[in-house]
């Protein structure tokens, strides 16, 4: 009976948490607490049954309050990485350019992963929330006409339109519409959601993979290399990121939220 996720425990390899019915470790094994690993060998003939693959159980030192039975399995972080098809088209960074990306990519019939570093901030507004002006509000527009998301997202979630500039000539009217910044994000996630070809990771792109020139996948923080024919990157303001607040100065991509470092590294 499986109760957990994959944690990266910082050694290449992954704990798959695993409970049993019967007591085999003593009560408050705890792998998660302990950095030192202790083979068991005695336990080995517990995953005799597949041959296929290699299963290595680790005890770790006692603690309280953990149920007895509990067992941490680790896999390494290689054969994780069965877990991810190849793609078509890999977009990095959930904000708005990354969202139309992976809709136009998913739309034209490409198998696409969207790669976030928080699946609660896709397509978040800023502490503006409109979408418009002189520039933006043409380029939704353009981007409406070529059935991108924007425009539909913007419509579903507008507190107050305006023509903005109407003073002027008409070259300088500018569309504007002030939005539920909440509305908005979660409305850009519901249809994501429901466009075919698209799945989502949570995590964060530390490396692009290059072959001959060409970018064909990334690999992330977690240690899994994805691959892909084409890779998007729309990471915004958080790609090493730095925050100024009057005379200080702070990574970030915004207040609270971690920069994305590695890429530029590279």
């Amino acid at each position: 009976m499986v109760e957990g996720v994959f944690e990266n425990c910082g050694l290449n390899v992954f704990i798959f948490i695993t409970r049993f019915s019967r007591a085999l470790v003593p009560r408050g094994t705890n792998a998660l607490k302990q950095a030192r690993l202790e083979k068991i060998p005695k336990y080995s003939s517990l995953s005799s049954r597949s041959s296929n693959v290699r299963r290595i159980f680790v005890l770790f030192s006692q603690f309280k309050n953990v149920p007895r039975g509990t067992f941490y399995l680790i896999i390494p972080s290689y054969l994780c990485n069965l877990m991810f098809p190849k793609y078509n088209v890999i977009v990095v960074g959930a904000g708005h350019a990354g969202s139309e990306a992976a809709a136009a990519a998913a739309n034209m019939g490409s198998k696409v992963l969207l790669i976030t570093m928080n699946m609660q901030t896709i397509a978040q507004m800023s502490c503006n929330p409109a979408m418009g002006g002189i520039a933006k509000g043409q380029i939704v527009r353009e981007i409406d006409a070529l059935g991108g998301y924007s425009g539909i997202v913007s419509d579903l979630s507008t507190i107050q339109f305006r023509m903005l500039n109407k003073s002027k000539g008409p070259a300088m009217w500018s569309p504007r519409a002030q939005n539920d910044r909440h509305l908005f994000a979660s409305k850009w996630r519901e249809m994501l959601e429901h466009t075919p070809n698209v799945d989502f990771y949570q995590d964060s792109v530390n490396e692009l993979i290059i072959k001959n020139g060409k970018a064909c996948g990334v690999k992330t923080s977690m240690g899994h290399e994805i691959l892909a024919d084409a890779v998007v990157i729309t990471s915004g303001t958080f790609l090493n990121g730095i925050m100024h607040i009057g005379e200080k100065q702070m990574g970030g991509g915004r207040v609270a939220e971690r920069a994305a470092t590695g890429i530029t590294e590279q």
